[in-house]
C-alpha cells in the first residue's frame, strides 16, 4: 500500500522532531555533565564522599604472634629505609638466631585489597623515626632520630615558607573555599602541564613543567622505586594513593593539606653532603649543606612573614631563604641558603642568597652525577 504525499510529509516532520528532540537531549545531559564534572574539580565533593566511606574499611591493628600473610611489594626509599620492603628477610634473620615475633601488624581485607590493585599501603606515615634505649626507670639512654630537626606541626612553619613553597609547587593546596578538595590533583596545574606537553611534541624545545602536587611528590619520592616517575603508570598510581591517603580522616581535607606541607618540608630529599650523608627535610638540608640552626632561622623568617603577608612580596622573598630547587635526574635538589643572621635586611639577603645560590649550582654542574640510594 502506497502512501500518499501527505502522509509521507507528515511523517518526515515528526522523525525531524525527533531527531532535533534527540539532540536537544544530548544537549542537556551533556551540559548537566560538564557542570558536574566542573564542580567536581572545584570541590572534589563526589570523590570525598566515596574515598572517606572506603576509609572506614582502612584499617590495622596490631595482634600477638607474627603475621605471615604480610606483604608490601612497594619498595620505594621510605620503604626501603625504615625496613617496610624487607620485613621478610629481616623476621627470618630474627628467627634463626632465637628470636621469636611477639606480635605483629595485621591489615584489613579491604586495604590489603587496595595493596594488591597496585596502590601504596593507605596509612597515616610518620615523618620521623629513630631508636630510643631506656633504662628499667623510663630514663632515656640512647637516642637518635631521622630526620633530626623537624617542624612538630603546621603552626610551627613560618608563614614565609608555606606560602612561598605553595606558590611554586600547590597553590590551590590550602585554599579554604573548598573544604574537601582532593589535594592529589591541581586541575589548572595539571592542564598546563598537559598543554605544555603537547606543544613539546611540536617544539622540542619547549619546557614542560611538572604537574604534580605536593601529595603526589610525597608518594613518588617515598614509594616509587628509587623515588622517581618512569612511566605515566608510576603517575596514575601516585595519583590514587594520594587520594585514598587524604580522606583517612574523613570527608574535609585541611588537616591532611596542612599535613602534607608539613611533611614535604620535613622529608623533601636534599641530596647529599659530605660529612652528613643523606639529608631530607628543609631541617636537615641547613644544617648539613650550611650549617644554619634550625630554630634561629625560624625565628628569623617567622620575623619577616610578621611584617609580610601579601602572596606576591613572599614569593619575591622566596629568594631571603635562598632556595635553588633544581631536579637531578628526579632524585636529589640543589638546595642553596645565605646565611640567615639577625639583623639582616631583605636586600642585602636576597644578594647573599642569589651568590649562595649560584655558587651551588657551579659545585652541582661540576661533580659527577650521582644516584642516591637508601640503603
Amino acid at each position: 500500500m502506497l502512501l500518499n504525499h501527505s502522509g509521507s510529509s507528515i511523517i518526515k516532520r515528526t522523525l525531524k522532531l525527533f531527531a532535533v528532540a534527540i539532540l536537544i537531549l544530548l544537549f542537556i545531559a551533556l551540559a548537566i555533565a560538564v557542570f558536574f564534572i566542573y564542580r567536581e574539580t572545584e570541590t572534589s565533593a563526589y570523590q570525598a564522599h566515596r574515598l572517606a566511606k572506603l576509609a572506614n574499611d582502612l584499617r590495622w591493628e596490631v595482634k600477638s604472634g607474627p603475621n605471615g600473610g604480610l606483604h608490601l611489594p612497594q619498595a620505594g626509599p621510605y620503604d626501603m629505609r625504615l625496613g617496610y620492603s624487607r620485613l621478610p628477610e629481616l623476621l627470618q634473620n630474627l628467627t634463626e638466631r632465637g628470636f621469636h615475633v611477639h606480635s605483629q601488624a595485621r591489615i584489613s581485607p579491604r586495604m590489603k585489597e587496595l595493596v594488591e590493585q597496585g596502590l601504596f599501603v593507605p596509612y597515616r606515615e610518620k615523618a620521623q623515626t629513630g631508636l630510643e634505649i631506656v633504662d628499667g626507670n623510663g630514663q632515656p639512654l640512647y637516642r637518635a632520630v631521622f630526620p633530626t630537626r623537624v617542624y612538630e606541626n603546621f603552626e610551627s612553619v613560618p608563614p614565609l615558607v608555606t606560602n612561598s613553597l605553595l606558590f611554586i609547587e600547590n597553590r590551590e593546596l590550602l585554599d579554604p573555599a573548598q573544604p574537601k578538595k582532593n589535594p592529589a590533583i591541581e586541575w589548572t596545574r595539571l592542564g598546563k602541564a598537559v598543554l605544555d606537553k603537547a606543544i613539546q611534541l611540536v617544539r622540542p624545545e619547549h619546557d614542560v613543567p611538572g604537574g604534580s602536587t605536593l601529595a603526589t611528590q610525597i608518594e613518588k619520592y617515598r614509594h616509587s622505586p628509587n623515588g622517581m616517575t618512569l612511566s605515566p603508570n608510576d603517575k596514575m598510581q601516585q595519583i590514587a594513593s594520594a587520594s585514598v591517603r587524604a580522606y583517612l580522616d574523613g570527608e574535609e581535607t585541611m588537616p591532611a593539606r596542612q599535613r602534607i606541607v608539613v611533611d614535604y618540608l620535613n622529608t623533601v630529599p636534599l641530596a647529599a653532603a659530605s660529612g652528613f650523608g643523606e639529608a631530607n627535610g628543609l631541617g636537615d638540608g641547613l644544617w648539613a649543606w650550611y650549617g644554619l640552626d634550625f630554630e634561629q632561622t625560624n625565628r628569623i623568617l617567622k620575623a619577616w612573614s610578621a611584617n609580610s603577608t601579601d602572596l606576591a612580596e613572599a614569593e619575591r622573598r622566596f629568594d631571603l631563604i635562598g632556595v635553588a630547587v633544581e631536579a637531578d635526574a628526579g632524585v636529589g635538589i640543589s638546595v642553596g641558603f645565605a646565611a640567615l643572621e639577625p639583623g639582616d635586611t631583605a636586600d642585602g639577603l636576597t644578594e647573599r642568597a642569589a651568590a649562595a645560590m649560584l655558587g651551588v649550582k657551579a659545585a652541582h654542574h661540576a661533580r659527577p652525577k650521582r644516584t642516591l640510594r637508601a640503603h
